[in-house]
């Protein structure tokens, strides 16, 4: 293994023409000062393959492969390329560093956030489609029973693969056990998805549920962001669409439904990234606005934001640690993640392709205990750490336990993911200002700065700044569909104390002037000249529990009607008896 650091000394922009048989692509190489980037080895071989990938694990997978492909790691050397400590991860560094230069990617993995561009964009003729170099191609797909997102997020506008994730980043939702128990009656999660409406797609019953929980002094988030994230990522359009601004229903929610929250006090007010936002994920929180301290019932997001982020700012000395439980979102959303492709130039190179054929089929289809999702799914990679993998039928056959989850399996609610046409609305990177310019929009009229359609028109005057966009033909806002809960006063969760235990036992008869029935006195009442019979009710000693006697004639005995404690005294009329 061989480490080095490779520095890119630019002074100026320097554009460097990336041509082939599919065109030509202009790069333009970083600006900056010094970036730089690091890059490891693996193998033995003579046949050299340029990955590239903006984390290191890239290098962790080439390796275990070679590993388990002795064949392949005496022919081939892999150089992985990764940022470095102090190198740029701006979109255009990262897009020279992957296309440009001496040694180009064979294989690259960009993340979403700028998938568009390799696989539909203006980078796209440099990709080769899966077919190209993975035979039966469907049929290996049908096999690993691939999820929804993984199917359809690298397909170009032809409907052609050119990329798969080997990550499933599908949202779930993430809450305090405790606070179930307490203010749903169970931390079961089945209990939580009825009570916010899991995979419903709708808001109106997570909006209930913030309700409930306020009125037990509990937020249901930290902030406003944790919300957006999966309005955003909920998307399945991008923002600009052939030129023309759009607004995907999945977003535009997010206009109502964070007025909702903000107006009900139903987060506690911080921001995401920030200080006080993590110390709410450890329990140690509070109410941004009174200062009072306040726990946080939720938060939302991949595995990888639970292990990640989550799990990481709630250590074991922390109020929340063994607290949080898993389950289906409101809504899916997708956030996060890369997806690989091989490039068309090096598939065409039949000493390449041997070596992208079998590394890349193996990290995205192969659904065996052998294969890469395997591994990665069961923590293999991870020091035990569990993570979401793109293909059902390898997650099917994992029983995982998390143990900061209370050891239930996350990826059982993954699975219920997996059919979905959700994909993100990533689009072209150039325009993905646009989403922080809507989410300042909806953020302004939230916390009352402007009222609605203020915000819609501020934001499209914004994305009309960008000169290229047409900003009216196909942007259609939808109308509020959420509605505002009703207060909700709780319940007192103390159950009242259980009647006593009903006896049987008919008591000595007695004259009715001596008689004292229990648990209620009939002493002094007239009642060997009624037929009908009479109803008093009282309170028990305990619990408060009414008790209702009612007294008739014959002999008494102790009944439970409905919960209620009902004593029929029943009394003997005595008669003289004729003298003889």
């Amino acid at each position: 293994m061989k480490n080095r650091i490779l520095s890119i000394l630019t002074s100026c922009a320097l554009f460097l023409s990336v041509s082939g048989a599919y065109g030509s692509v202009v790069l333009a190489e970083p600006t900056t000062t010094a970036p730089m980037y690091e890059s490891d080895e693996a193998g033995h071989g003579n046949i050299t393959i340029y990955t590239y990938s903006s984390s290191g694990d890239l290098q962790v997978f080439v390796k275990d492969f070679l590993e388990r492909n002795p064949d392949l790691d005496a022919k081939y050397r892999v150089v992985t390329y990764r940022p470095g400590r102090g190198g740029g991860l701006d979109y255009y560094t990262m897009t020279w560093m992957m296309l440009g230069g001496d040694t180009p990617a064979d294989i690259y993995l960009p993340e979403f956030d700028y998938l568009y561009d390799f696989i539909d964009g203006e980078f796209a003729s440099l990709s080769a489609p899966y077919s190209d170099f993975i035979d039966d191609l469907d049929a290996k797909i049908e096999n690993a029973e691939l999820s929804d997102v993984a199917k359809n997020i690298g397909k170009d506008s032809s409907g052609t693969i050119k990329a798969l994730p080997y990550e499933n980043t599908s949202g779930l939702f993430y809450y305090r056990r405790s606070i179930a128990r307490e203010v749903f009656g169970s931390d079961d999660p089945m209990t939580v998805m009825e009570q916010i409406g899991a995979g419903t797609g709708d808001w109106n019953k997570y909006l209930e549920a913030c309700e409930i929980l306020k009125a037990y002094d509990y937020a249901m988030t930290s902030s406003l962001d944790d919300v957006w994230n999966p309005c955003h990522y909920g998307a399945s359009t991008p923002w600009v669409k052939d030129g023309s601004l759009t607004l995907d229903p999945s977003r535009a929610v997010f206009l109502d439904l964070s007025k909702i929250m903000e107006d009900g006090g139903y987060t506690n007010g911080t921001g995401s990234w920030t200080k006080e936002w993590e110390n709410d994920m450890a329990g140690k929180g509070k109410d941004q606005k009174t200062g009072k301290a306040r726990q946080v019932f939720s938060f939302m997001g991949p595995l990888w934001f639970l292990h990640y982020t989550m799990q990481y700012n709630c250590d074991s000395g922390s109020p929340a640690y063994n607290d949080w439980g898993v389950c289906m979102a409101p809504v899916s959303f997708v956030w996060g993640g890369s997806a690989v492709i091989a490039r068309k130039d090096a598939v065409e190179n039949k000493d390449k392709k041997e070596f992208i054929s079998r590394f890349v089929e193996w990290l995205t289809l192969d659904a065996t205990p052998n294969g890469f999702q395997y591994s990665f799914a069961s923590g293999e990679y991870t020091d035990g750490i569990c993570n979401g993998v793109t293909s059902t039928k390898v997650m099917n056959m994992l029983n995982v336990s998390d143990p900061f989850l209370g050891n239930v399996n996350p990826l059982a609610f993954l699975i219920k993911e997996t059919i979905s046409p959700v994909t993100g609305g990533y689009g072209e990177y150039k325009y993905s200002g646009l989403r922080d310019e809507f989410h300042s929009a909806a953020l302004s009229y939230a916390l009352g700065d402007m009222d609605r359609d203020a915000a819609v028109k501020q934001f499209q005057e914004n994305a009309a700044a960008l000169g290229e966009i047409d900003v009216n033909s196909n942007f259609v806002v939808p109308d509020n569909q959420l509605t505002v809960p009703a207060p909700y006063v709780p319940v007192p969760t103390t159950p009242p104390t259980p009647p006593p235990t009903p006896t049987h036992a008919a008591p000595t008869p007695t004259p009715v002037d001596d008689q004292d029935p229990t648990p209620t006195r009939a002493r002094g009442r007239d009642t060997s000249k009624k037929k009908k019979s009479k109803k008093k009710s009282s309170s028990s000693d305990e619990g408060g529990v009414p008790t209702i006697v009612y007294v008739l004639a014959g002999v008494g005995s102790a009944v439970v009607i409905a919960g209620t404690v009902t004593t029929i005294v029943l009394v003997h009329k005595h008669k003289k008896k004729k003298s003889m």
